[in-house]
């Protein structure tokens, strides 16, 4: 029965792959996606031995598929039907459950980011999954401009479009379960651009500009807000370009998160965290041993200092890191090797019958 169960998944999905490698349809109601969709929710509900490893399967190679198509990597990412189906693509890229399930797919691996899983061990799958995730976040970022188009496209007449800035900040947090985290350039520019939301939020009518696109304050403290707690649980997912400038990337995030100790909520208790990963040896984040001990004595000198001494330091950090200075201070400056020879194969999704995507809208100076 296992072996029946898998056997069935795998011709599902071989149909799905050389559905969408032709420019096959993804959301329509017969299409080969959609089977393999419905076939792994009725394997997760099957008692047949070996149903509910077969439909972890079967989902996981359905949202590679879909995020994939999403990213413009396979030929019917230029054939949309109509604007609905374009926002479910948005909604996939914006959901990190979805990239999860697409960075620990056998599809990613081996097709999209060339690596294959089928001889690691269960750990190393995971730990593999993981950098894919960060991976795919990166190239959420990298794709931008065709993100925007597509929402531009996909928005109603005389209605203007989603923010696909939010779209690459939503789902680029991997699940809480996932101990990496990254990329680190972006870290330090969601960091940036917590605080400065977190800060926006205590003036009404001010804005937050991530990526260059005018957004709400509160939308974007609710979408980041976690990322600090999460550097004390995860470890960043350096890579060797980023060796070079590790030790200006680390400063920058040590700065940041002292900020973000002085403009966030106060029952978020962030330093009490950095104190507690300091002295346990059980932490094993991004910050934590003798970096977590070193934050926790600047936080908890910061903390007695008075409210003048806490001001003053709070203007100059803000300063130092306003979201737009640090965009231009820490991007990358072109992806990595292996993202570019993704994007040489990414097309610009388009909705046929649509008329030509609006500009996006202009940023805050």
């Amino acid at each position: 029965e296992d072996e029946r169960s898998l056997l069935r998944v795998s011709a599902a999905i071989d149909a799905c792959e050389r559905s969408v490698a032709r420019g096959g349809p993804l959301y329509d109601k017969k299409s080969a996606w959609r089977r393999l969709k419905v076939m792994g929710s009725i394997l997760s509900k099957s008692e047949e031995r070996g149903a509910a490893h077969a439909s972890a399967y079967c989902l996981r190679e359905a949202a590679f598929f879909e995020v994939g198509h999403a990213l413009g990597a396979f030929a019917s990412s230029t054939r949309l039907e109509n604007r609905a189906h374009a926002n479910l693509l948005l909604d996939c890229v914006a959901n990190a459950e979805t990239l999860a399930l697409a960075a620990a797919s056998a599809g990613c691996a081996e097709q999209f980011l060339e690596f294959g899983l089928r001889h690691l061990r269960e750990d190393e799958r995971s730990w593999r999954a993981a950098h894919h995730f960060s991976e795919l976040a990166e190239l959420k970022y990298w794709r931008l401009d065709a993100m925007r188009n597509l929402a531009a496209s996909a928005a109603p007449e005389g209605e203007a479009p989603r923010s696909a800035a939010l779209d690459v900040l939503r789902g680029s947090l991997p699940p809480a379960t996932c101990k990496l985290i990254g990329p680190p350039h972006l870290v330090v520019r969601f960091l940036a651009t917590l605080c400065h939301a977190a800060d926006a939020r205590r003036t009404p009518g001010a804005s937050t500009t991530v990526f260059g696109e005018p957004c709400a304050p509160d939308a974007v403290f609710t979408i980041l807000c976690d990322l600090p707690r999460r550097l004390v649980q995860a470890r960043i997912a350096w890579s060797t370009a980023d060796d070079m400038r590790r030790t200006t990337l680390s400063d920058a995030i040590d700065d940041l998160l002292a900020l973000w100790a002085l403009v966030g909520p106060r029952e978020e208790g962030f330093a009490r965290l950095v104190d507690v990963a300091a002295k346990s040896s059980k932490v094993s984040g991004e910050i934590s041993g003798a970096r977590a001990e070193t934050l926790g004595d600047r936080l908890q000198k910061d903390a007695t200092r008075d409210t003048v001494s806490r001001r003053r330091i709070r203007v100059s950090l803000e300063r130092k890191y306003r979201p737009e200075d640090v965009a231009a201070r820490f991007a990358a400056d072109e992806p990595s090797e292996l993202l570019q020879r993704v994007l040489r194969r990414c097309a610009q999704p388009a909705i046929v019958g649509a008329p030509p995507p609006r500009a996006p809208r202009p940023a805050v100076p």
